[in-house]
C-alpha cells in the first residue's frame, strides 16, 4: 500500500498571501490616517491660527476696507490695497492707507499716508510718511499722525504745517478734536495771514 506523501512547502504560498495583505492593510491604515490629519488641519481654523502662531508667520491681505463704529455710527472708514497682521496678532501694518473720519455735523476729514499701523482692539491708528489731512479748505501735512479711537482725537508729536486759502500755520505737535472741531497747537508755532487786496 502507498502511503501519501506530504509536502511541506504547500503551505508557504498561503502564509505568503496573508502576509502582503497584512502589509497592504497597514498601509491603507496609514495612509488614510495621514489623510484624514491632514484634512483636519486644512479646516480647522484653530489649528491653522496656532500653527501660524508658533511659526511666526504673517498673514497677507489685499484689498482691505474697515470700518470702525460706535453706538451704531460709523466713524471711520479705512481702505487700502494691501496689509499684513503682524506675528503678535496685535496690530496690522497697512500699505498707502487711505481714511474717512465722519464728523457728527456730516461734513468728512480725509486722510492719506505711506504706511499705516492699526491696532485692532482698540481701532487706534497711526500714519507714516507723507502724512495729509484734508479738511474742507485746509490741508495738514506732517510726517507722523495718530489717532485716539476712545478720545476721537487726531495728534502729532512732530511738526506740522497748516495751509487754507490764506492762512498758513507750523507747530511742532498739534491736537485735533474730531467731535468739537477744535485744534491745539504747542511749541514753536508761526502763522501767516495772507490778506487780499481788492483793486
Amino acid at each position: 500500500m502507498n502511503t501519501p506523501v506530504k509536502k511541506s512547502g504547500s503551505r508557504k504560498p498561503k502564509a505568503l498571501g496573508w502576509l502582503l495583505a497584512g502589509v497592504i492593510l497597514a498601509t491603507l491604515v496609514a495612509v488614510i490616517a495621514v489623510f484624514v490629519g491632514y484634512r483636519r488641519m486644512v479646516v480647522d481654523p484653530k489649528d491653522a491660527a496656532e500653527m501660524l502662531k508658533r511659526t511666526g508667520a504673517e498673514i497677507a491681505l489685499k484689498k482691505i476696507r474697515h470700518t470702525a463704529t460706535r453706538n451704531g455710527r460709523d466713524e471711520w472708514t479705512l481702505t487700502a490695497k494691501s496689509a499684513r497682521v503682524m506675528e503678535d496678532h496685535n496690530r496690522t501694518v497697512i500699505d498707502s492707507p487711505s481714511v474717512v473720519f465722519y464728523m457728527k455735523d456730516g461734513k468728512k476729514v480725509y486722510l492719506t499716508a505711506k504706511q499705516g499701523i492699526l491696532e485692532p482692539k482698540t481701532n487706534d491708528l497711526e500714519a507714516i510718511g507723507d502724512v495729509t489731512v484734508n479738511y474742507e479748505i485746509y490741508v495738514l501735512k506732517t510726517q507722523r499722525l495718530h489717532y485716539d479711537h476712545q478720545k476721537r482725537r487726531i495728534y502729532s508729536k512732530v511738526p506740522v504745517t497748516i495751509e487754507g486759502d490764506r492762512i498758513f500755520l507750523a507747530a511742532d505737535r498739534m491736537v485735533y478734536d474730531l467731535d468739537t472741531q477744535t485744534s491745539t497747537f504747542k511749541g514753536n508755532i508761526e502763522s501767516r495771514i495772507h490778506e487780499r487786496f481788492v483793486l
